[in-house]
């Protein structure tokens, strides 16, 4: 089924102009999905009072440095299934810390709203 889908996906992007603009837009994209997942990793230290991830600032620093090879395909299926490898491991990152750690992140905002309504009415 996937492999059908990604076939028609890779067949649509036959213009060559089209493609170029694609592959400097998925860099960039990449590059900002990094950067995003990067923020809330170290916010998440930050309210968590922890040492970093190692594992997960690891990935990312591994994705960052492979996603200039989004300029190597020729085709365009080979781009779509290769940017796609590239951009799903930064937003696996950014979709596990925000569901692991929700409930501290709000916590934390809970309580720094709840501090500051009682600095209020004093």
């Amino acid at each position: 089924m996937l492999d059908s889908f990604f076939y028609w996906v890779g067949t649509a992007y036959r213009d060559t102009a089209y493609v170029s603009g694609l592959k400097i837009a998925g860099i960039l994209c990449s590059y900002a999905d990094i950067f995003v997942a990067a923020i809330l990793l170290r916010i998440t230290d930050v309210i968590r009072e922890r040492a970093p991830s190692k594992f997960r600032y690891g990935v990312l620093i591994v994705f960052a440095v492979i996603t200039p090879t989004l300029l190597l395909p020729k085709e365009g299926l080979d781009f779509f299934i290769l940017q796609f490898i590239v951009l799903a491991p930064p937003y696996l990152i950014l979709m596990y810390t925000a569901f692991t750690e929700a409930r501290f992140f709000m916590a934390y905002v809970k309580d720094k709203i709840f501090s500051r309504q009682q600095k209020s009415r004093l």
